[in-house]
Formats: structure tokens, C-alpha cells, sequence
């Protein structure tokens, strides 16, 4: 079946989900990714979320119907994390954003990616997520939704200009 853009399976959409600091309410620390992807799977929606690993190696587990896959390379908790200094803290941040951004260009080919912060970088995973598999995304914040421009193509292709 299909609603607009997105193609919709009889099981519901499949989901990339990516936020380094997903947390169940067995930690402490908000849990917002954690309820929201619960709801998700809940409504019959098949969800990957991609996240820190609190340690060495990473691995993939499943989180009541959540399929996570963990990156190594930086801390899983926010207090931890914003709490290095600011050169440990960015170059943590930049770790997981690029051990992520391989996680989400191997994760099966999505409908729909949800990129949320902090830390701002995992815009970075995201943006090479949705261009290597949506034709088309949007940034939201607040009152405002901007467009973001994607066609799919190969490496190194220059995205369209705005006109």
C-alpha cells in the first residue's frame, strides 16, 4: 500500500531511528527515543535504533520489538558525555557520528529516518542515511519545517540547487 511517498508494508514502515543517547527507563536519563520507538513498534512499525555502546565491543539487541544497534567509540550516557571536557566531548560526538553513519548505510533500506540530538552531530549519520535511501527529508524544530533536497544517485553527486 502506498500513502504519498512512503511505501507502507501490510507490518507498517520500516524506521532508522538514531540517537546516542537512547536510554530505557532502567537507566537514568530521559527516555524520550526509547517511549516514542516503544510506541512505534506498539502500532506495528518495524524500528532499528542505532546508539552509543556503554562498552566495548558494540552489539545488536533487542529492546522490546526495538532492534538497537550499539556503536563503540563514545559514551552512551549524556551526563558523561557533556560532562568531558570540550575536546574529549567533540571528539566523543564525532566518534559516534561516524561509527554511526556506517551503522545507518548498513541497516536495511528504511522509510523514514529519525535523526535526534544532542548531540547535533548526529544530523551527520541522518543526512547520509535519508540521501542514500529517501528521495526526500525535512529538518523540523519548533514552529518550522525546512526542506531538505535529496535525490538518490551515487557518491559524490552534487545534490540540486535551489532554485
Amino acid at each position: 500500500m502506498s500513502r504519498g511517498r512512503l511505501r507502507v508494508r501490510s507490518r507498517g514502515l520500516r524506521i532508522l531511528y538514531l540517537h546516542q543517547f537512547f536510554m530505557t527507563r532502567e537507566g537514568t536519563g530521559g527516555t524520550r527515543s526509547y517511549e516514542f520507538a516503544r510506541h512505534l513498534v506498539g502500532r506495528g512499525h518495524d524500528v532499528t535504533m542505532v546508539t552509543a555502546a556503554p562498552g566495548a565491543p558494540a552489539r545488536r539487541r533487542d529492546v522490546e520489538g526495538i532492534r538497537v544497534v550499539e556503536v563503540a567509540g563514545a559514551s552512551p550516557d549524556y551526563v558523561t558525555a557533556t560532562g568531558a571536557g570540550y575536546g574529549a566531548r567533540m571528539a566523543g560526538f564525532a566518534r559516534f557520528a561516524a561509527g554511526a553513519t556506517v551503522a545507518a548505510l548498513r541497516a536495511p533500506a528504511p522509510d523514514v529516518v529519525f535523526a535526534t540530538s544532542p548531540p547535533l552531530t548526529i544530523g551527520l549519520p541522518g543526512i547520509a542515511a535519508a540521501r542514500r535511501h529517501a528521495r526526500d527529508a525535512r529538518v523540523l524544530g519548533g514552529r518550522r519545517s525546512r526542506r531538505i533536497e535529496l535525490r538518490r544517485g551515487r557518491p559524490g553527486d552534487k545534490l540540486p540547487q535551489r532554485p
